[in-house]
């Protein structure tokens, strides 16, 4: 019978079987094999002496030992078997007496006993009026969460230290906590101090205003004046803060605990602070000072456009993230956010193409739609919109510039959101009680009226720039010269229309260019029609300009950057509402 292997074979030879120069001879090349193997050693006569004594100890060695030790089959002589091995119970149990006599030793030295060990070695809630429990809540590795009391982070950190032996890590943990304990109490100390001088101090001014009340003119003491609204409101959007950030810790204790005793305690706190902080921002004060609330299918359009954001990572600017954030968590969005979100449907609205709102690869333009709000946001921002312009007067300016901005910091101290409609309304009343007054705005000595020989209104506006705009959109310069090279190649430049809507076109364009620097477009055309280039002559001051184009699904890319585009059209838009300000339109005559 042939050798397997080359183990077997030394083996044979090294114990002195029988049969294993038989097997040698059977076995293909064994000759050639064997001497080979010889040569790594040493001499042949070297290595059969070797053998011979190696095989002669051992059967000497069975021999003496046979009732200690099995032979294997085939040979007189034997390897003795191994040890059983351990079950993995038996493994574990070892691990956890280990790790025992570990955090045993380890709390001895910090100070610990037994006692506690077991219970902080358990996630189960304990008893608060345990005297060991209390004792643990005051080194602060116990925490009450609702009425019971859970091993805290401190608590988790010392054991994990203990378990693993690491008496120096688990006295640093505790070191720091006593650290951090020392200083909340000093803070604490210091507000207390405050609250106690300010309610004395309150205390004497009460007793003086009693004593005046009570001595020269006999009177009654006048009761004290209810705080304002707005004072009230504020000190509830204070609240509704302090409660946000609460819920928030919480919320993000309840990802790590998820399921037991502990969870349900943290889902109950979560409830009772989220209905008291609606309570206090339920009011309509609250709502008049804190913005205009977004209705629950922004909300959901909002924090959808953040789901497709985070799922496809693109679509949308670091703005219109934050603008998902607000709407989604129902923040109240200020009267030039409503503005800015119309100007920005109305300038999107070209993104609205077949397929744009596929959810195996959405467009970029319809994740950008939804992190303002999709359509929902849209005709929200249209119907404030339109309450905020049927509330504004004519525009005018101050007679008083610096009585106005008086004014204005007034009101921005009032109210905490301005400008608002309650905000300016104040604004304007505190400016008119002090003697200020208003006149008609002047019309821009910019705007330049001039008229062809066929008698048209002219245009000249610069209508884009490479800069960052207001939603953190920015157009190449490469791409602005590659559009005017298109447009001058095909002819069509695109009509000029009334803030992106489509149909209204108030005149043509027959001009581009981009500046030497590449980073602005300037453009011109004609006014079609009369009354529109007369109006915009005497009553356009300020008005801005905004391009719609064309570009690719892909694009703004990560920062905010449009690398292709195709002009299809202009638009003059009111004051303030282009998302470039640097735009802007002269009429000239």
């Amino acid at each position: 019978m042939p050798f397997r292997s080359q183990s077997q074979w030394k083996w044979a030879f090294a114990t002195n079987q029988d049969f294993a120069r038989e097997w040698a001879k059977e076995t293909p090349g064994g000759k050639r094999k064997f001497v080979k193997l010889a040569k790594k050693v040493g001499l042949k006569s070297a290595i059969d002496s070797y053998v011979g004594s190696v095989a002669q100890k051992e059967r000497k060695f069975v021999r003496d030992n046979s009732g200690k030790f099995s032979t294997t089959p085939g040979g007189s002589g034997g390897a003795s078997k191994r040890a059983p091995r351990k079950t993995a119970a038996q493994r574990s149990a070892e691990r956890a007496t280990k790790r025992r006599d570990n955090a045993m030793n380890v709390l001895d030295s910090v100070g610990f006993d037994a006692s506690d060990y077991e219970l902080l070695d358990t996630d189960a809630a304990q008893d608060p009026n345990d005297s060991s429990v209390q004792r643990l809540l005051d080194k602060g590795l116990m925490e009450r969460v609702g009425d019971k009391v859970y091993v805290s982070s401190l608590g988790k950190s010392v054991m994990s230290a203990a378990a693993s032996g690491d008496a120096d890590k688990a006295r640093q943990a505790l070191d720091r906590a006593e650290v951090k304990r020392a200083e909340t109490a000093k803070r604490q100390a210091e507000r207390d101090a405050k609250k106690a001088e300010r309610d004395a101090k309150k205390a004497e001014q009460e007793a003086k205003k009693k004593r005046g009340g009570g001595g020269s003119g006999g009177g009654k003491a006048k009761p004290a004046k209810p705080a304002k609204p707005d004072k009230v409101a504020k000190a509830n959007a204070a609240k509704a803060k302090k409660l946000d950030s609460q819920i928030a810790r919480l919320g993000q204790r309840l990802e790590r605990e998820r399921d037991g005793a502990k969870a349900q305690a943290y889902k109950k706190q979560i409830e009772t602070l989220t209905a008291t902080r609606d309570k206090l921002t339920a009011t309509k004060a609250y709502k008049a000072i804190n913005g205009h609330k977004p209705p629950a299918g922004v909300r959901e359009a909002a924090a959808r456009g953040l789901e497709l954001r985070s799922q496809f990572g693109r679509g949308g600017t670091a703005v219109g993230i934050a603008r998902a954030r607000d709407l989604s968590n129902g923040k109240g969005i200020s009267d030039s956010t409503i503005k800015r979100m119309n100007s920005f449907f109305a300038r999107h609205a070209v993104d609205k193409r077949p397929g744009w709102s596929d959810p195996a690869n959405p467009t970029n333009g319809y994740i950008a739609h939804m992190l303002w709000g999709g359509d929902a946001g849209k005709a929200w921002a249209r119907k404030i919109s339109r309450q905020l312009e049927a509330a504004t007067v004519k525009a005018s300016e101050p007679t008083n510039p610096d009585l106005w901005k008086r004014a204005i910091n007034a009101a921005k101290r009032r109210y905490s959101v301005y400008p608002s409609q309650y905000a300016n309304a104040f604004a304007s009343a505190w400016y008119k009680a002090r003697g200020g007054k208003w006149r008609a705005s002047k019309s821009s000595d910019a705007m330049m009226v001039y008229k062809s020989r066929d008698g048209k209104y002219r245009w000249v506006a610069i209508s884009a720039t490479a800069y960052r705009d207001r939603d953190k959109e920015i157009i190449s310069t490469k791409a602005l010269r590659d559009a005017v090279e298109k447009s001058a190649q095909t002819g069509n430049y695109g009509p000029l229309r009334f803030w992106h809507m489509p149909g209204v076109n108030i005149g043509t364009t027959d001009f581009q260019a981009v500046s030497d620097n590449g980073r602005f477009l300037v453009e011109s055309g004609i006014i079609t029609d009369d009354e529109v280039g007369e109006a915009l002559a005497t009553k356009g001051k300020g008005w801005q300009m905004s391009i719609g184009f064309l570009h690719k699904r892909r694009e703004p890319d990560r920062d905010g950057v449009y690398h292709n585009i195709q002009i299809f059209e202009r638009s003059i838009t009111p004051p303030g509402m282009s998302a470039n300000p640097l735009t802007g339109i002269e009429v000239g005559q």
